[in-house]
C-alpha cells in the first residue's frame, strides 16, 4: 500500500496563507502623529495697526507645520504678548483645525507696539516667528487734554515769556502726536503769542511762548486744528 502525506496548514487571525483560500495580510500600522515644527510654523498677525479704543481687534493667525510641511492638526495653542495685560487676547478658535490653523483676536486700550509669540502646548513646541501689532492712538477729546502754562506769571516787558504745553490725549489718555495745534488769548492782540513748536509730537505735546507788555491775567486756549477739536 502506497504512503499519502496530509500537510497541515495553520491558519491565523494575523496571516491567512493561500492554503486557507486567502491571501496574505499584515495589520496597518497607526500614523505617528504630525509634530509641529517652531521653524515651519508661522505666525501672522492682519491688519498689522488698529486704533487703541478696547473695541477694534486684530486677528493673529497660527499655523503649524511639521519639518516636512505638513499641518499639524488636534493641537492646543496658546498665544502671549510682549506687553503682558496691556492686551487683551481672546480664547483660542479651538484646536488646531485640519490645516493647522489657530486664530486668536486682540486688542487694547494702550497705545504702542506689541509682539505676540505662540506655543504649541500639546507637544510643547514653541513657534520660532512671531507678529507685532500697532495699537495707534484714538481721536483727541478736548477733556482728556491739558494747557499748562509755565511760569504762570511773568513780568509785562514784552520780553519775558511764558511757555505754554499743550498736550493731546484720546479717551483712554494716549498721546496723540502728529496734529497741528493753535494757540489764542481771551485778550487777543494783546499777547504776543509764538509760532507752535510744531505738530504735537510722540508725546502729544506742542508748545508756545507768550509775551506781553500789558499787566494783566490773560486766559489762553488751544485748538487742534487737524481734527477741529477744542
Amino acid at each position: 500500500m502506497s504512503n499519502v502525506r496530509v500537510v497541515l496548514v495553520a491558519c491565523g487571525v494575523l496571516a491567512l496563507s493561500s492554503a486557507c483560500g486567502g491571501s496574505s495580510q499584515t495589520p496597518s500600522t497607526p500614523a505617528a502623529p504630525v509634530v509641529a515644527s517652531a521653524s515651519e510654523s508661522t505666525v501672522v498677525a492682519a491688519p498689522g495697526a488698529v486704533v487703541a479704543d478696547g473695541s477694534t481687534t486684530a486677528i493673529v493667525t497660527v499655523t503649524l507645520r511639521s519639518a516636512a510641511g505638513a499641518p499639524a492638526s488636534g493641537k492646543t495653542v496658546t498665544l502671549s504678548s510682549s506687553r503682558g495685560a496691556s492686551d487683551v487676547i481672546s480664547a483660542a478658535s479651538g484646536l488646531s483645525d485640519g490645516s493647522g490653523v489657530v486664530s486668536f483676536a486682540v486688542r487694547s486700550t494702550a497705545a504702542g507696539s506689541s509682539t505676540y509669540t505662540a506655543v504649541d502646548t500639546t507637544d510643547l513646541v514653541a513657534v520660532a516667528a512671531n507678529a507685532s501689532v500697532t495699537f495707534t492712538p484714538g481721536g483727541v477729546i478736548g477733556a482728556q487734554s491739558t494747557v499748562a502754562a509755565s511760569p504762570a506769571s511773568v513780568v509785562a516787558d514784552g520780553a519775558i515769556a511764558s511757555t505754554i504745553t499743550v498736550t493731546l490725549r484720546d479717551a483712554h489718555d494716549n498721546p496723540v502726536p502728529g496734529k497741528t495745534v493753535g494757540l489764542s488769548s481771551s485778550r487777543g492782540a494783546t499777547d504776543a503769542i509764538s509760532a507752535p513748536s510744531g505738530p504735537s509730537d510722540a508725546s502729544g505735546v506742542v508748545t508756545f511762548t507768550v509775551t506781553s507788555t500789558t499787566a494783566g491775567t490773560a486766559s489762553l486756549t488751544a485748538q487742534d486744528f487737524t481734527d477741529g477739536v477744542a
